[in-house]
């Protein structure tokens, strides 16, 4: 819904050491491109999707479809004319279509030399990529001397960059030292016409880390976070509104209120600057008194989404979720939020390992009890994530990993870790029932939640209706402004 962080802040330092860098986001101006209802609008993920196609497409058996949308995609982009381009991968479903692009660009006539990186790059081991001939290197976590190595033509290595004579680990660039990002203003309105309301957010780090350790989640062990000085996020926030006009500031990590006095801190100093921008991101209920989120609304918070995850106290206890501790105190704060115009994603999980018809409807009755206080609510089926507490320890949480059925350098292609419960049902019953779960929860809060949202956008603005049968905005984070 809105341009990548990373790409804008690798921007910023590259430039100021004298490189020249473009920013070219596929996503935005294809999504520009099919705007309007049509046969066009849902086909890029059926041309990429195919797995079977997609392999032997990539091992040399062209497909025409992917051909065809891949040769439109570097004209889009105008991708032939670059020495080095580096792919921000955000979304594991990204990966088929940066490799068809490498490869249709490695076959140039002066071949550039290609680099993967991004979140997606953080959250698996993607050494296998480096088998397709058309990649070079691939970064993990943040590019900053990485890529300022690969361009500048160090030898040896450098933190965060893997390449096929040298293995890493993912770098870590301090946030006080992180140089401010650089947008281009054409996507930004891109951004801006794909909204519900026509309006633009940017995201920007404010903290890295989560002081939570709940044990489905691969940063179970990064528990030391930092933020980045309240002065130089103020001193940003007030570039990137003066210069590209934005309505409102994204902070996409994982909490942003790991430490509520810095949250306190930020929030004052945007008072005493006037900084006058809406702002929101991932948060916790837990680390925010009243004083607080009334604190957080008068310095321009709007949006919070909020990882509930489960309402049975049992899961809550076997999964570590220590940030959801009281129901009836959640419920509290987030009408408390709701009446000072913050408004809230609640985050479901459905379909954990063991769930029992009892947890799930505990679930679904603290759905209906906070929905008055809810904008939007979002839901997904539990994941087995590398990485994590569940995945590494597997007897403690009585699951066991299948093996993975795509391998080498396809591996991307099995997405999901599929595993059986221990002394429970098998992969594909569990499967079977988190759909059926998944879809009674996403019917209810279409019901208790979306239809209240819709009546609301229409009083807003009555032109609503027809502005989305014509052309279905593919982002909605401005309804929370």
């Amino acid at each position: 819904p809105m341009p990548l962080l990373g790409p804008a802040v690798l921007k910023g330092h590259l430039e100021a050491r004298g490189h020249s860098v473009d920013l070219v986001d596929l996503s935005a101006r294809v999504r520009h491109r099919d705007r309007f209802r049509g046969p066009r609008r849902h086909q890029l993920g059926a041309f990429f999707g195919r797995p079977d196609a997609l392999r032997a497409h990539l091992d040399g058996v062209p497909d025409p479809l992917i051909t065809a949308e891949t040769e439109k995609l570097v004209r889009l982009g105008r991708l032939d004319r670059y020495e080095t381009i580096g792919f921000s991968v955000s979304l594991d479903s990204a990966l088929g279509p940066a490799l068809c692009i490498a490869q249709r660009l490695g076959r140039g006539r002066n071949p550039p030399r290609i680099v993967l990186g991004g979140p997606v790059f953080e959250r698996s081991d993607f050494r296998y990529l480096l088998e397709h001939e058309a990649i070079h290197a691939i970064v993990l976590g943040d590019g900053e001397e990485a890529m300022e190595h690969l361009l500048e033509g160090g030898a040896g290595p450098a933190p965060g960059l893997e390449m096929r004579s040298m293995v890493s680990t993912p770098a870590s660039y301090p946030l006080d030292r992180k140089a401010r990002p650089i947008f281009e203003r054409s996507d930004v309105d891109r951004y801006r016409a794909l909204g519900q309301k026509i309006r633009a957010w940017l995201p920007y780090l404010l903290t890295r880390g989560c002081r939570y350790r709940c044990s489905f989640c691969r940063d179970y062990d990064n528990v030391r976070y930092t933020y980045t000085p309240a002065e130089k996020v103020v001193d940003e926030l007030a570039f990137l509104k003066r210069t590209y006009g934005v309505d409102a500031i994204y902070f996409g990590e994982s909490n942003i209120n790991n430490d509520e006095a810095a949250v306190r801190e930020l929030a004052e100093l945007m008072l005493r600057r006037d900084l006058r921008i809406e702002w929101g991101g991932l948060g916790t209920i837990w680390g925010l008194d009243d004083d607080t989120i009334e604190l957080m609304a008068r310095a321009g918070c709007r949006y919070l989404s909020i990882g509930i995850e489960t309402a049975s106290e049992r899961l809550r206890q076997k999964w570590n979720i220590g940030k959801c501790r009281d129901l009836s105190e959640i419920e509290r704060r987030l009408a408390r939020m709701h009446a000072l115009g913050i408004r809230v994603n609640s985050l479901f999980i459905v379909g954990f390992p063991h769930e029992t018809e009892d947890d799930y409807e505990e679930t679904i009755a603290f759905l209906e009890t906070i929905a008055p206080y809810t904008t939007t609510v979002g839901a997904t089926d539990f994941d087995l994530v590398e990485g994590s507490p569940a995945y590494v320890r597997q007897d403690t949480f009585a699951v066991r990993a299948r093996p993975r059925e795509s391998r080498g350098r396809y591996a991307f292609l099995e997405r999901h870790v599929a595993f059986d419960e221990i002394g429970g049902v098998r992969w594909e019953e569990q499967q079977a029932r988190s759909a059926q779960k998944l879809a009674r929860l996403t019917r209810i809060a279409r019901l208790r939640v979306g239809v209240p949202l819709a009546l609301r956008l229409w009083r807003e603005d009555p032109l609503y209706p027809m502005r989305r049968a014509a052309r279905r905005p593919y982002f909605d984070y401005d309804i929370y402004l």
